[in-house]
């Protein structure tokens, strides 16, 4: 069938499945209930259609744009009220299909059309600051338009119903998701530092929740004692509420530490955590904070990316110093859900005898040295001790690090406890008794 757009027609003949049975057939993949298909071929089919549906998201908003270009060119001051765009849940999902299959560039286009597409309906409304709404109802607005636009608009809302994807009013201004969203597939594709710029991009957005408060401080809204009680937990919270401010949430803050810990910046990923702790009330010495990190709760990915960060910068000492802030948080809040994982100690394994990134001179003498397997054996000892188990991972690492250290005996060593493991023998002691 012709999906009819204002003054645009697109050939949509070669979707998989019709407008009508599009949510149906893809929840019945989703939930594993296509007949005649196993688990691979599942995978496949939602990933293709999924990749069609985000090929028609960057479509819609190819030709939203172009519409919204000529009509601001003709009409200079005129609201193109008889638009339609797609989603901003529907444009976030095409930039993460898009990231997945590994083609950042055209997520990264995706992502600038839709700054596009905002920023030309905000100087349209004279230049005020747009708020996209995430709703689905299409709002018309007969008072200001004209005869032949309110024809236009009908029959392009007729249209809607045959089309897979969901068409609104209100332009895909990038939100919180967006951001994380390509921050993620950023550093997932390699590039840690793209990642860093859109972090910067959505700090200088007119909407990040630091500007909003600045401009409620200058036009005198609120004072300073309430705009420090408004960077707390309860004063976040409600601007959260606000869909139009953005306030990065705990995912975002563990994305934001990930690009870092590719880089081996274990410094800034370390601002992250004490940012998102709250800075300078366990201490008189003063932490380094990062900016735009509001007080968020951490996870148990939050501490294993600060330990990846400082395995990547080789500081086994940092390092080990995750261990006792995961404790410290558990004491302090009384939380069991952030507590050491085998993942937390296989980045500790992994960590030792690595070369430092800084100058020999100035390395914590913990993180290098001939000792460093012993090292290593005392973590799986205190991972069992602890009672986790330790997976295939965990004794790659440790092999890796007798490899380096080129201690043939004590890798073998690591492996009799592997099949030990596996042959079902409890494990009490990782060390050999010459090595205790």
């Amino acid at each position: 069938f012709k999906y009819q757009s204002p003054k645009t027609t697109i050939d949509m003949s070669n979707v998989p499945v019709s407008g009508e049975n599009f949510g149906h057939e893809y929840d019945n993949y989703r939930s594993q209930k296509a007949p005649g298909m196993n688990a691979a071929e599942r995978g496949q089919k939602i990933t293709k259609m999924k990749m069609e549906e985000a090929k028609l998201v960057e479509k819609q908003i190819l030709i939203s744009l172009h519409n919204l270009k000529r009509t601001s060119r003709k009409r200079r001051g005129h609201v193109p009220t008889t638009e339609l765009f797609p989603s901003v849940r529907h444009c976030n999902e095409a930039i993460a299909t898009f990231g997945d299959a590994g083609d950042f560039k055209r997520a990264l286009k995706l992502f600038m059309q839709m700054r596009k597409v905002s920023a030309i309906m905000r100087m349209s409304r004279g230049g005020s600051v747009f708020s996209s709404s995430n709703s689905h109802n299409i709002v018309e607005d007969r008072s200001e338009m004209k005869r032949d636009d309110a024809e236009t608009f009908e029959k392009s809302t007729n249209s809607v119903q045959k089309s897979p994807i969901d068409l609104v009013s209100s332009p895909p201004k990038p939100n919180l998701v967006t951001y994380s969203t390509m921050m993620s597939r950023a550093v997932s594709l390699g590039k840690p530092r793209v990642a860093l710029r859109l972090w910067n991009l959505m700090r200088n957005q007119p909407n990040f929740y630091t500007n909003v408060l600045s401009r409620k401080l200058r036009a005198g809204r609120i004072i300073c004692d309430d705009a420090e009680q408004l960077m707390g937990r309860a004063g976040l919270q409600a601007l959260e509420a606000d869909e139009t401010v953005i306030v990065p949430d705990v995912i975002c803050c563990n994305t934001l530490m990930n690009a870092y810990a590719k880089l081996g910046d274990n410094v800034m990923a370390r601002s992250v955590l004490n940012s998102m702790l709250g800075a300078n009330n366990d201490g008189d010495e003063k932490m380094l904070c990062h900016e735009g990190i509001p007080m968020t709760t951490p996870t148990v990915v939050t501490y294993n990316t600060l330990a990846d960060a400082c395995k990547v910068a080789g500081e086994l000492g940092e390092a080990l110093e995750v261990l006792q802030l995961m404790k410290h948080h558990a004491s302090k809040t009384g939380e069991n859900s952030v507590v050491p994982d085998a993942m937390t100690y296989t980045i500790l394994i992994g960590t030792c005898a690595r070369k430092s990134k800084q100058q020999q001179q100035s390395r914590d003498i913990r993180s290098g040295g001939e000792r460093d397997p012993d090292m290593a054996f005392s973590l799986l000892d205190r991972m069992i001790y602890d009672g986790i188990k330790p997976n295939g991972v965990t004794y790659c690492a440790l092999i890796d690090v007798c490899s380096r250290c080129r201690r043939v005996d004590l890798a073998l060593n690591g492996l009799r406890i592997m099949l030990k493991q596996r042959s079902g023998a409890n494990i009490t002691n990782a060390l050999p008794r010459n090595q205790q």
